[in-house]
Order: C-alpha cells, then structure tokens, then sequence
C-alpha cells in the first residue's frame, strides 16, 4: 500500500515552474547548525565536505521565534568515518526532528481547518524535474489521512470529484489531457487495500483502444499494446487512456510523433540489459528522444474547495543523466524546501546545497519562491513532506 501511495503522492507533486538551484564549491562547503532542538538565535558554522545543509522547525504565525534545529547532513563518506561519538551526535539530532516532525505531521493530518502551503524542488522527488508553488486547501479533500491511518485496516469511504486539464508541449509536439470524473476511494477492513470504484487499484495497469489493450501483470502483450497504441494515436483526434481499468483521460492532439519512439525505446533497453550497458543505453534513448523540453501547465480542481493551477519544466537529457547514473557516479542534487501553516502553528523543512544555504530566512524565501504563481495546492508540499519520512 504504501508503494501505491508512493506513486499517487509523486503524481500529485508533479506540479509547479522549473527553477534552477545549483550546488557551490563542495571543498569548503559550510552549514549553519543549532547544537540539536532548541530556540533558534545565533547559529555556529560547521563544515560539511560534499553534504547538503539542514533546517526543520516550528513556529507560531506571524512571531518571529522558532524551535528547532540546525544541521550539516553529513554525505555518505563522511558517514562512514564517523566515531561512536560522532554517530551519537548525528543520531541525536535526527531522532529529534523524527519525532517533532511525527507530531507536527500527526497534527496536520487531522485538522479540519485550511491550511496554507508552500514549497519548491528541485530534482526530488524525481530527478531532472524542477518544481516550486503554494497554496490553500483541505486534508480532507486529498484523504491523506484516511490512507496513511496509523491502523491501516480502518475502513472509510469517500467520493471525490476531480477535475484536470493539462495543456503540454513535449519537444514540438503539443497535446491536452484531460480527466472530469467522480472517484469513490474505499480502503477494506480485511487487508487495508486501497480501492477505486470498489476495485482494488492496480498503479501498473494502463488501456487503450476497443476492444481494450492493457499493461497489466496478466496476459500482457507489449507488441499488442504497441499496436494498438500506434493505431488509436494515428487516427483519431481524441484517445481514451484508461488508468486501472477506473480513471479515463482523454488525450487530445498529434501525439502520434511521440508514440512512433516507443518501440524504438522498447528495443533499445532490451538490446542494452545490465549494468554493462547503462550509458549505452542512455545514449541510445538520447539518440531516439533527442534533446526536448517538457513544458506542461495543469488545472486540478477536488470536490470545489482545493484546487490547482500547476506548471513543468525539464528537459529530457538532463533526466537521462540523473536516472542512468554509471556505478560510482556522484549522486544526483536533491534540494527541497517547505512552508505548511494551520492558523495556530507553521512547520518548515528544507535541505539545500548551497555554502550556509539553511539559514532560516533563506529556507523560507526558498519555500516561498512561487509568490507570483496563483495556486491553490496544499497537497504538493504535503507530499514532499510525506515522501521524505518514506525514502
């Protein structure tokens, strides 16, 4: 369950304007640190070779005093030099934004009232992709709460109307997706399975065409589904593309040009299996894909009280990159940053790779960096602060 959850909360993080934030000097990289939870002041400067800097706290709106802590997360070698003394150090201060993030989040999940949000990324959750925004909403509408539920054979049932509209341009192709649809999202009290329209959800199962062609794990028949792909894309203006057999989008425009390199894909990975072949195979994708940029703007409205006006930038080489990483290469960039208010209390969490990057002002201009974006969407920075209590 908590891997389906993982899928949903990625899809709905996919969602703001490319912004561009890049690594300094890692040789003398320094972070700003608290000495563990405490009231925020005076911060000493520590050093942190090829690690990112830290910031988590809570804060009243509209006061300026805030408790929590400030910390170098140390990189993966530098992990594996640490004394017994240093990992009691490290593990002390984790431990204490585990459990102040378990509670402020546990807070979060159960309010009633609306909350205020923002965030940016850049690179996580999905490597190459830029995301930032803010907003208003309701947990309610999302039902984060039912499906994280500490017991997870609690039952509920719950409808929601949903609305999308994505308006995309992938290279020089541009196409529009959309979904207008009332949902029913049920979770049984035998095995805690997540079920849509009384159906247990199945992520990986994607339908074309009809008599309907589909990805799932029985009787899957990738050159039947490539068929029937080409086909419906090549000669209808509108295609219905069934998400597990329960939500329909409807893709209208000349996708044809970008389903024609499916197979070409298709037969390059089988061609380059095993670690052996990686960058042969990201060439070999680059070479079919070329170099594009993904530019997609989406509506999303829930139920009329949540809504969404979202926006994405990548490019395609970029993403490459980061997934077809040879063994040994320096991991990909991850920097986050997130603002979430109720009316009685804000909690804030960012990393970032910048020289003395999580000074608190800094974090919240980061968290903040969509100002100018109208959005409504609460959700986005409440799953990147779900996603990162599960990686």
């Amino acid at each position: 369950m908590v891997a389906d959850f993982k899928v949903f909360a990625i899809f709905a993080t996919l969602a703001f304007v490319w912004i561009p934030l890049v690594r300094g000097d890692s040789s003398d990289f320094k972070c700003y640190d608290s000495d563990g939870w405490k009231t925020l002041g005076s911060q000493k400067e520590v050093s942190c070779p090829n690690g990112n800097c830290l910031g988590f706290w809570t804060a009243e709106p509209g006061k300026d005093e805030k408790k929590g802590i400030l910390m170098c997360e140390p990189s993966r070698e530098t992990r594996n030099k640490f004394t017994t003394s240093d990992w009691e150090e490290y593990r002390k201060k984790i431990d204490s934004i585990d459990k102040n993030q378990e509670t402020s989040f546990g807070d979060l999940l159960t309010t009633i009232d609306k909350i205020s949000a923002s965030g940016s990324s850049n690179g996580f959750p999905i490597p190459g992709i830029n995301i930032n925004g803010k907003g208003t909403g309701y947990i309610k509408d999302i039902l984060i709460g039912y499906v994280i539920a500490g017991n997870k054979y609690k039952p509920f049932s719950e409808k929601r109307k949903v609305k999308l509209e994505i308006d995309a341009n992938v290279g020089a192709v541009e196409f529009q997706v959309k979904l207008d649809q009332e949902v029913q999202f049920d979770k049984d009290s035998q095995r805690g399975d997540i079920k849509i329209n009384k159906k247990i959800f199945d992520v990986g199962n994607i339908c074309i065409g009809q008599p309907q062609v589909c990805t799932g794990r029985r009787g899957w028949n990738p050159e039947g589904f490539e068929k029937s792909a080409l086909k419906e894309f090549g000669s209808n203006k509108e295609v219905t593309l069934t998400w597990g057999k329960e939500i329909s989008f409807r893709i209208t425009g000349n996708v044809q040009p970008l389903v024609e390199k499916t197979p070409k894909v298709m037969k390059a990975i089988s061609e380059n299996k095993g670690s052996s072949g990686v960058k042969a195979l990201k060439n070999a994708i680059a070479e079919i894909i070329g170099d594009i940029t993904l530019v997609a703007k989406a509506n999303v409205e829930i139920d009329d009280s949540t809504s969404a006006e979202v926006n994405i930038n990548g490019n395609i080489n970029e993403i490459l990159n980061q997934i077809f990483r040879s063994p040994g290469e320096v991991e990909p960039t991850l920097e986050y940053a997130v603002k979430i208010c109720t009316e009685k209390k804000c909690l804030h969490k960012g990393e970032c790779t910048k020289n003395l990057c999580n000074h608190p002002e800094d974090l919240v201009k980061m968290a903040n960096s969509a100002e100018g974006v109208k959005l409504s969407i609460v959700f986005v920075a409440l799953n990147l602060l779900f996603l990162t209590k599960l990686y």
